[in-house]
């Protein structure tokens, strides 16, 4: 009997031992259950976020090459402005110069006019004195042929032209 009570006094460490490593287990299990469920999660959002990614660059390239297109097109434009603006600087310096000569031409032209309209004057003044005279002859000489029994129309008919 001793031995059976000595038997039974002696500590049985493994059911405690037992316990405790179950339950360091099921903390583990149940931490790796964590771990997995965050990496899982952590994978799906980030799946999510490189398929946005990678949508936006698809955005950004689209717009780069609507930019680069916009970018041609304003440089084109601006290159046709800039044309439009030398043929303008050009037409409105060709217009100044033509309107310079046409003030020029203009007054010429009045320079010619009083001159011409002094000729004119000049000429009336010395061929009316001259008009006359030869008025007053052809009435004379018209009026002595009358006499002499010659109509007017036959006179005029032999003057010479």
């Amino acid at each position: 009997m001793f031995q059976l009570t000595r038997r039974r006094r002696t500590i049985d460490i493994w059911p405690g031992f037992v316990d405790a490593l179950a339950s360091v287990l099921i903390v583990f299990i149940f931490m790796l259950l964590v771990f997995v469920l965050a990496q899982f999660t952590a994978t799906w959002e980030l799946a999510g976020r490189e398929a946005t990614i990678s949508r936006l660059e698809r955005s950004i390239d689209e717009l780069a090459r609507t930019l680069s297109l916009e970018r041609d097109r304003s440089a084109g434009l601006e290159s046709r402005l800039s044309e439009a603006e030398l043929q303008l600087r050009a037409t409105l310096a060709e217009r100044d110069a033509l309107s310079g000569r046409l003030g020029a031409s203009e007054e010429r032209l009045d320079l010619t006019r009083a001159e011409l309209d002094q000729l004119v004057e000049r000429f009336v003044d010395e061929v009316r004195p001259a008009v006359r005279a030869k008025a007053r002859s052809g009435a004379q000489s018209a009026t002595g042929t009358r006499r002499a029994g010659s109509s007017p129309a036959r006179a005029t008919r032999r003057r010479p032209r």
